[in-house]
């Protein structure tokens, strides 16, 4: 079974202009895609990805590419039958958000020119990113693992990267590839500490360090650093689309509501949608979703979420239950269960519930009418589940299934107030023979 997806988000882009999505994966690799949409859209489109040296990599065109923002998930099928999406968890539910600028208006008279970026400075700057710990970020004394990310850094040269700690040298008992610097420190002393690492690309130039500080703390200072590391956010968004054909107008509103709170190991996600389009008569348009997740092991989705199992399960439909996902590395369980469509017992106006079929009397004259239901749609129950096992990264097994049931008695035989329409009983009776 494969582990995670290495990916690290663009930080901006410019409307009108292409973006490139990298991403790392193990495992044998069956399909490799972007879902991309314009952000607040309704629908994504697909774009394939390609594996190129290390890395899978694909292009989100330009045309797609808009001032109001872009939004993309990044879902992999292999060839166990298995599947992995970024974010992690429900990827097409919650997409990545990439801000978007307007394009500049002399960006294009530069690139005739042949003019190119010069260096402030006799270093160039440097695009690494700092993993662990954060700026200031308060850590326990034992086994402090320090990482830097250099996979956005071009032509990193691994034999010319040196790791200070506090000033030491600590290169050689760091661990340097060229995507990514570790270092496990000894146990440290209470205080402040400062780390660097200095890189050389293989043109010979040298970067800007990258250099942070970051707290060793005791035990009470540990219980404050966890209500310090406490983070919570929210987002609120509210689109009107007005659409008009002719001499008829469409107006569509979506008001979207999202808070997030927790920790690092542990973190609480709700989503709520409210949509102008949600209705009785047909499937829900609104949505209401919470997602628990604790470090990288387990999540449980509650409410409105979109499964990822397997290709040949049902995927990008939404399910109204509860989902849970424990994924140990060797071994990985995924549980839906939940309803796939709701009941909806149809119109109550003329003839949309009900269909007459047969006129006839009674033994006193009187018309009888046989009705026929019609216009609803049953409640339908969904269960799925997939075991994935991985042994020595060399062998994957994955058994899953699924099983969907529609709810016979959520439809009503009986649907009062409903109306139907009927001719003139005594010219009728026959015709519907």
């Amino acid at each position: 079974m494969p582990g995670g997806v290495l990916h690290i988000p663009p930080t901006g882009a410019v409307a009108g202009q292409p973006v490139t999505i990298e991403a790392i994966v193990e495992g044998q690799v069956a399909d490799a895609r972007i879902y991309h949409r314009v952000a607040g859209s309704s629908g994504y489109q697909e774009a394939e990805m390609s594996f190129t040296v290390s890395a899978w990599k694909g292009t989100v065109p330009g045309n797609f590419v808009s001032e109001r923002g872009l939004e993309y998930a990044i879902i992999f099928s292999f060839a166990d039958g298995s599947s992995l999406a970024y974010p992690r968890g429900d990827a097409l539910s919650a997409p990545q958000f990439v801000n978007v600028v307007p394009a500049p208006p002399q960006a294009q008279r530069v690139r005739r020119g042949g003019q190119r970026s010069e260096s402030a400075g006799p270093r160039l700057t440097s695009q690494a990113i700092v993993l662990s710990p954060d700026e200031g970020e308060v850590v326990a004394q034992e086994d402090v693992l320090l990482a830097v990310s250099l996979f956005s850094v071009d032509g990193v040269d691994p034999n010319k990267i040196r790791f200070l700690l506090d000033g030491r040298d600590v290169t050689a008992e760091s661990e340097i590839t060229v995507d990514v610097v570790t270092y496990v420190a000894p146990e440290l002393e209470v205080g402040l500490h400062t780390a660097s690492v200095e890189v050389t690309n293989i043109y010979g130039y040298e970067l800007e360090p990258t250099t942070w500080s970051f707290m060793v703390g005791g035990t009470g200072s540990q219980i404050v650093a966890a209500v310090e590391e406490f983070s919570y956010s929210g987002k609120f968004r509210s689109d009107l689309s007005v659409n008009q054909v002719s001499a008829t107008t469409l107006s569509v509103g979506e008001t979207s509501t999202t808070l997030e709170a927790g920790w690092e190991w542990f973190k609480v996600r709700t989503d709520l949608k409210r949509s102008t389009q949600e209705s009785p008569f047909s499937q829900p348009k609104n949505r209401l979703s919470a997602t628990i997740q604790s470090s990288d092991f387990v999540t449980v989705r509650l409410g409105d979420f979109t499964p990822v199992l397997n290709p040949y399960l049902v995927q990008g439909k939404r399910v109204r239950g509860i989902g849970t996902d424990i994924d140990l590395k060797w071994v990985k369980l995924q549980m839906i269960k939940g309803e796939l469509e709701r009941p909806v017992q149809g119109f109550l106006t003329e003839d949309r519930s009900y269909q007459l079929t047969e006129i006839t009397t009674d033994s006193t004259g009187r018309p009888q009418y046989v009705l026929d239901r019609k216009g609803y749609t049953f409640g339908r129950q969904y269960m799925a589940g997939r075991f994935g096992l991985s042994l020595f990264r060399k062998f994957h097994i994955g058994v899953f299934g699924q099983k969907a049931k529609d709810e016979a008695g959520s439809v009503l035989r009986k649907l009062n107030s409903a109306q139907f329409t009927v001719p003139d009983w005594r010219s009728a009776i026959g015709f519907f023979i």
